[in-house]
């Protein structure tokens, strides 16, 4: 049963609008508007993306979670997730934009679906397939902007339409282990920033994060590829802490929590 609620929300409060400014080595920057406010604030990366949107959905309470996220450290006041508190009168980015619809928060994950600037619709099972999403995308704009392609947006605005019964019990087509491995694989890195990543077995990978003078190791061992996302464990080295996850976006939480509180633990 879905955890989705039908609540009293004005319909463009459930929406939000992610314009991309910036998109280098993997890097996203840009400005995130909530709901129908006219003014966004700016964000670099997806962990800060993520951190928002997460704050934003416990604020409006939805959707509501069927599960809470699991997390090393998810204090407010994480360096990598500061902001720059300017606000942005604008919606519309240098590279592109994108129109998102969260519509259910199932599996430690997101639901719903992207309408890009030209109006073609994407739908997402988790948060790893959003991130997919709009790499690919962005990754496509770079090239069409480097050629000389016209990537205007096509004329008239779409809007989000709500998923209908047939919509919600028609599922694409789920990618095997190996191309999910992939995936994971080369979206962590992205999303997280990582500079180093060792392969320990087939599947259970060492991530070295550095920044400044402090040092983060992540020994992750994958052990499902479930819901178009990934289950398994993380050991933090420094902190001395294991924790399992159950979806991408947990894993991507509880790094990021490691990475930018560096009191979070004690190495006892």
């Amino acid at each position: 049963m879905s955890i989705s609620y039908g609540s009293m929300l004005p319909d463009g409060e459930r929406v939000f609008t992610v314009t991309v400014d910036r998109h280098e080595k993997g890097v996203m920057e840009g400005v995130l508007y909530l709901g129908c406010q006219l003014t966004g604030k700016s964000f670099s990366g997806y962990v800060a993306l993520v951190r928002m949107l997460e704050e934003y959905f416990e604020q409006i309470q939805y959707p509501r979670p069927v599960m809470d996220l699991r997390g090393l450290q998810l204090g407010k006041n994480n360096e990598a997730i500061r902001l720059e508190e300017e606000q942005i009168p604008r919606r519309i980015g240098r590279i592109s934009s994108y129109v998102i619809r969260v519509t259910q928060r199932q599996y430690a994950s997101w639901q719903g679906i992207v309408v890009k600037e030209n109006g073609a619709i994407c739908r997402f099972s988790s948060f790893l397939d959003l991130v997919v999403c709009l790499e690919k995308d962005l990754v496509r704009q770079g090239g069409q902007k480097a050629s000389g392609e016209d990537t205007k947006p096509a004329e008239g605005q779409k809007e989000i339409p709500e998923l209908g019964a047939e919509q919600k019990q028609k599922k694409a087509r789920e990618p095997g282990p190996e191309e999910m491995q992939e995936h994971v694989e080369q979206y962590l890195e992205i999303v997280m920033g990582f500079s180093k990543v060792e392969r320990i077995m087939q599947d259970t990978f060492r991530y070295h994060f550095r920044i400044d003078d402090r040092s983060r190791t992540f020994v992750v061992r994958f052990l499902f590829y479930e819901n178009r996302s990934c289950q398994g464990i993380l050991y933090w080295q420094e902190g001395h802490r294991e924790e399992s996850f159950r979806s991408f976006l947990e894993l991507v939480l509880m790094m990021s929590g490691a990475v930018g509180e560096e009191t979070a633990f004690s190495c006892e």
